[in-house]
C-alpha cells in the first residue's frame, strides 16, 4: 500500500480508501482462512457460529484498512509519503478510532466464540453488527471528505476562465 502512496498519480484520498480497502481485504480473507481452517473436512453448529463471526470481522477489515488509508492519503496529500505524515493529527484520529473498533470487535468476536454453548452467544455478533455500523459511518465519512477534495479540485480547475459563454445567452459550456 505504501509503494501505491510514492505514484505521483495516486494523490486523492479516494486512492487510499480504495487501495487500503484492496489490502484489508486480502488481509481479512487470509486471517478468515487461517481461522476457518481446523474445520476443513467436518460440518457442525461451531463452524456456522465461526463463519459468522469472522464474515463480520473479514468486512471489518475492508473498512477500518480503506478508512485508515484514506486518512494517510489525505494528510500526504500530492507529496511523497513522509514518516511524520503518520504523525499527523488527521490521520492518528482515524487510526486510533479504527485501531481500538478492531479490538472491539476483536474482543466481541473471542466472546461470542467462548460463549458459543450458552443461551446468549448469539448477542455478541449483533454487537460486532453495531461496531461495523460504526466503521461503516467511519469510513464513509473518509470517503465523504475525498469526494469533497475532488469537488473542491475541479471547481477550481473547471473556474471561471474555463467557461465560455455563448454569444447567445446560453449556458456556458465547456471548451472541447
Amino acid at each position: 500500500m505504501l509503494l501505491a502512496g510514492w505514484v505521483r498519480d495516486f494523490k486523492w484520498t479516494l486512492n487510499g480508501v480504495l487501495a487500503g480497502a484492496a489490502v484489508g481485504a486480502g488481509f481479512g480473507a487470509m486471517e478468515n482462512i487461517g481461522y476457518l481452517c481446523p474445520y476443513i473436512g467436518w460440518f457442525s453448529q461451531s463452524i456456522l457460529q465461526n463463519f459468522s463471526v469472522r464474515g463480520i470481522s473479514g468486512l471489518f477489515h475492508v473498512l477500518a484498512t480503506g478508512a485508515t488509508a484514506g486518512a494517510l492519503w489525505r494528510v500526504k496529500g500530492n507529496a511523497p509519503f513522509k514518516f511524520s505524515h503518520f504523525f499527523q493529527a488527521g490521520f492518528v484520529r482515524v487510526f486510533v478510532l479504527a485501531m481500538g473498533l478492531h479490538a472491539v470487535n476483536n474482543w466481541l468476536a473471542d466472546l461470542s466464540l467462548k460463549f458459543k454453548a450458552a443461551s446468549m452467544w448469539w448477542i455478541f455478533p449483533e454487537l460486532q453488527s453495531v461496531v461495523l455500523l460504526f466503521t461503516a459511518y467511519l469510513t464513509f465519512s473518509v470517503v465523504q471528505a475525498g469526494l469533497n477534495e475532488i469537488r473542491k479540485a475541479q471547481t477550481a480547475e473547471l473556474g471561471s476562465e474555463r467557461f465560455e459563454k455563448k454569444a447567445d445567452g446560453a449556458s456556458p459550456t465547456l471548451p472541447s
